[in-house]
């Protein structure tokens, strides 16, 4: 499905390997002919500067299926999903998710510290100057 959806966001790129840093696939979304269009990822990271095993999910979905609302959605289901199940991981506990935000209208409009509906806090930029946001799933500890 990743492999799938990367030929259709980048044509002409069928000899490029997909490496298993793009995670496992969560969510996917499909157009009414059944092709995929979207879907988020997650891999498991130890994040140094957190001291803490987080979820790093990406959100990739095709330009002409953007729509409002959608990211959002996705990142929510995802949240809410790994949410659901990271109680029951050892040993590497999972204490949320973290998103690098590289949509720059994005980042551009979303100025608040706590974005409202998915809930995920700014805690700094990349080396690339994207966003860093972080969601603590309810009753996490930190190391």
């Amino acid at each position: 499905m990743i492999k799938t959806l990367m030929l259709q966001i980048n044509p002409g790129t069928e000899g490029i390997k997909i490496e298993g840093n793009s995670g496992q696939p969560v969510f996917g979304i499909k157009n009414e002919w059944d092709k995929v269009v979207g879907m988020s990822t997650a891999r498991k990271a130890y994040i140094k500067h957190l001291r803490n095993y987080l979820y790093v999910i990406q959100i990739t979905i095709v330009s002409d299926y953007q729509t409002p609302g959608l990211v959002t959605d996705l990142i929510m289901k995802t949240r809410d999903f790994l949410e659901s199940v990271h109680k029951n991981e050892e040993p590497e506990k999972m204490i949320g998710i973290l998103v690098y935000v590289e949509n720059v209208p994005l980042i551009a409009d979303g100025r608040e510290a706590i974005w409202d509906d998915s809930q995920l806090v700014y805690i700094g930029n990349s080396s690339k100057g994207y966003h860093i946001r972080a969601y603590y799933f309810k009753g996490a500890t930190i190391s």
